[in-house]
This record gives structure tokens, C-alpha cells and sequence, in this order.
């Protein structure tokens, strides 16, 4: 991937930390036409980055909303999402 799931982690918490110091929030995730071998950070790494954001941040994260999924990705939220996004 052009960008690593590393990097693409240490963007998400500065984004958050820097403009949304305080209250709810959401994320969007704008995901259109990117093939697995493309920029693509893939299921494994979003939930990675969601499982290591800290108590905190996870308290006041709304919702998550996915524009544009590809076929797996819509695959998998639509068998896994619930628990994608629970604490277990």
C-alpha cells in the first residue's frame, strides 16, 4: 500500500486529538473503486486503529459511516459490523 496502516493510524489521532478536543464525533470513510492491491488500508487495519484509540475517544465516537465500501467490505460489515465495532 502506498500508505501504511502505521501511518494512516498516526493521522487518524492527530486528526481526532487536534480538531475535536472535546464532545461527539463521527468518522467518515470514503472508500470508491480501490482494488485490495491499491491504496487500501483494508478491514484489519481499520479495526486495529479503532481497537488501539483510547477509551476516551471511543466513548465519544457517534458513528462510523463507510461511503463507497467494495464488495468485501460490504460483506464483512454486514456479517461482522455489529462486532467490528463492540468491545468484543
Amino acid at each position: 500500500p502506498v500508505v501504511s496502516g502505521e501511518r494512516l493510524k498516526r493521522y487518524i489521532y492527530h486528526k481526532i486529538c487536534s480538531e475535536l478536543p472535546e464532545g461527539p464525533f463521527c468518522i467518515v470513510y470514503m472508500h470508491s473503486t480501490v482494488q485490495k492491491e491499491d491504496n487500501s488500508p483494508g478491514v484489519t487495519i481499520l479495526r486495529w486503529i479503532y481497537e488501539e484509540l483510547p477509551p476516551e475517544i471511543k466513548d465519544r465516537l457517534q458513528v462510523i459511516y463507510f461511503i463507497h465500501p467494495g464488495l468485501r467490505s460490504r460483506l464483512v460489515f454486514a456479517t461482522l459490523g455489529r462486532f467490528f465495532l463492540s468491545g468484543g
